[in-house]
């Protein structure tokens, strides 16, 4: 019975400090002060709700293509750039309908397409971008994380 209790009070402790620490990075802000200005490959997205997390890996990149991309250009536009083979097996450029953004401190609003919404943005880095939305539906809170990573130089 000491050993249950021993365990039950070291396993609280550390999730007050895990749980701590990520307060405490939100709080304080993560990287932030990168540039949105670029291409970036969406890697995995994380959903949580009522604590349980489902992740998502991307894995929508066409095979010999390059990769599928979201572009933040310098003019507010937000293009979502998925590669597909055509009748000719040759890898093609599909731009989903272009959308509009607007970044303010760590919030990022995007009007159109896949992306349509808002969200907080976490990290925003040289080579990487995670964005974190919340919503609700039939009473149930869904927060949706999603991870980004600079994408190469073509």
């Amino acid at each position: 019975m000491k050993k249950i209790k021993i365990l039950l009070a070291t396993a609280m402790i550390a999730a007050f400090t895990l749980t701590s620490c990520s307060k405490d990075e939100e709080i304080s802000g993560a990287v932030t002060n990168g540039s949105i200005t670029a291409k970036w490959n969406q890697i995995k997205t994380v959903i949580t709700a009522t604590g349980i997390n489902q992740t998502v890996i991307y894995d929508g990149n066409e095979a010999t293509c390059n990769k599928d991309y979201v572009e933040f250009t310098t003019d507010n536009k937000l293009n979502d750039v998925v590669y597909f083979k055509n009748a000719q097996e040759v890898c093609t450029e599909d731009a989903a309908a272009q959308a509009t953004y607007s970044k303010s401190g760590n919030t990022l609003t995007v009007v159109g397409g896949d992306y349509d919404g808002t969200y907080t943005i976490t990290t925003l880095s040289g080579s990487e971008f995670i964005v974190k939305s919340v919503e609700t539906q039939s009473g149930i809170q869904f927060t949706t994380t999603t991870y980004f990573t600079k994408a190469a130089a073509n």
